[in-house]
């Protein structure tokens, strides 16, 4: 199990995230990928979104509580977790599995997986976000869901489709799928700066059906974002050479 650094949460909280950890790798492992068509959403994506709440938490003007960080890092582990069953509506499984877990009541205690499962859920857009309470205990679940939203959404740069694995199966993708992996792989890289996300890519055409998709998931919760005087994120888009 791969060591992994939180740089901002309390040792009373990183204690418990280890065991999360293994618990979500269970699952991670063994989720059909179906690699030609659907791109990483493994332990690998997990880290990248726990590297992007550490960014957003420097970068933004944005103030968590301590409970509301420490559940952007949990869902960063388990929100994927119901491909195990099917990724058609795996927000739901995800939630599902979480709610029914009696490991994760041990670890987590009842309020907090009850929290998990609202992030486990709303993490996408086909969960209508003003379905997540408001709050739950001392955490603002509806903005934190909102977060973690986006946060998942600007999990899409080139990692995700690494060239080793495309050039053995480019020839057998479908056009759609050829073309989501090609969006992938001109993402070069993302930055969060104040309240922007900056995303360098080498083809504003090819990137364009992914960012595409990110900045509907980030318009899909920006009254929530806004009724707490949040600054609206913007997608700044700056084409570049490759490295």
């Amino acid at each position: 199990m791969e060591a992994v650094k939180y740089r901002y949460t309390f040792p009373e909280f990183e204690s418990k995230l280890e065991p999360i950890q293994y618990f979500a790798e269970k699952f991670l492992r063994f989720i059909p990928r179906n690699i030609p068509d659907y791109p990483s959403h493994g332990v690998d994506h997990s880290i990248k979104i726990i590297e992007h709440i550490d960014s957003v938490i420097e970068k933004w003007p944005l103030t968590l509580h301590d409970e509301e960080i420490y559940l952007l890092y949990l869902g960063a582990w388990l929100h994927d977790i119901g491909n195990i069953i099917d990724r058609k509506e795996h927000n739901i499984h995800s939630a599902y599995i979480i709610n029914k877990s009696p490991i994760l009541e041990s670890y987590l205690g009842r309020t907090i997986q009850n929290q998990l499962a609202w992030v486990a859920k709303a993490h996408s857009s086909s969960c209508n976000i003003m379905d997540v309470p408001i709050e739950i205990g001392n955490v603002r679940l509806r903005l934190t869901s909102s977060i973690f939203r986006i946060l998942d959404a600007c999990e899409i740069d080139n990692t995700k489709c690494p060239s080793e694995v495309y050039q053995y199966i480019e020839k057998s993708l479908n056009p759609e799928s050829r073309e989501y992996w090609e969006s992938h792989r001109s993402i070069l890289n993302i930055k969060f700066k104040n309240s922007t996300i900056c995303l360098e890519v080498d083809n504003k055409e090819k990137s364009s059906l992914v960012i595409n998709h990110l900045r509907e998931e980030i318009e899909s919760v920006k009254d929530i974002i806004l009724n707490n005087e949040i600054t609206f994120p913007v997608v700044e888009v700056i084409e570049t050479g490759l490295y």
